[in-house]
């Protein structure tokens, strides 16, 4: 199924609304907050941060708390036995408390060369494909795009932006 250009534009517009949303949650300026303090006195880690935090953002809007919270419950029955992806940033076998998941993923985002931290090496390192799935309305780069956009132009954060830069 090959979506037209214009419907495609017309669901980046709705996208573009969720991620707003979700970039005003709790769980997300609580992430931003421990990305921030992470990151404080590691250079290579703050370089991170704004990929991160684009990376949560679209994780975050796919998958909403509900969801989350029965992944959580589903991950403390079955994920001894067959790990599988959950909490905001959704890696796999991840820890429950949050700043060791946000650690991990600055980490796992400085992984990645600096010539390759763009949208679409990001992309590919963390979803494993730079290109619109079959049946998607647009591809990880493109979410990962709008979610740098909704960032900037909310300025979302800038409490844990100036307690971080304080403390």
């Amino acid at each position: 199924m090959t979506i037209p250009p214009a419907c495609t534009s017309t669901f980046l517009t709705q996208y573009r609304g969720r991620l707003a949303r979700s970039a005003r949650s709790r769980v997300f300026v609580r992430v931003h907050r421990v990305a921030l303090e992470q990151a404080a006195d590691d250079p290579r880690l703050q370089e991170c941060v704004p990929w991160l935090l684009r990376v949560a953002l679209v994780e975050m809007t796919e998958r909403p708390a509900p969801f989350r919270l029965a992944e959580w419950c589903a991950h403390a029955v079955a994920g001894r036995w067959r790990p599988f992806t959950c909490g905001p940033m959704q890696m796999r076998s991840a820890k429950f408390k949050l700043s060791e998941q946000v650690g991990t993923a600055l980490l796992a985002l400085s992984q990645v060369p600096g010539e390759d931290r763009t949208t679409a090496g990001v992309a590919t390192h963390w979803h494993g494909a730079a290109v619109r799935q079959p049946g998607a309305a647009f591809s990880y780069p493109q979410a990962l795009d709008a979610a740098g956009e909704i960032l900037t132009l909310t300025a979302v954060g800038s409490d844990a932006t100036e307690s971080a830069s304080r403390g």
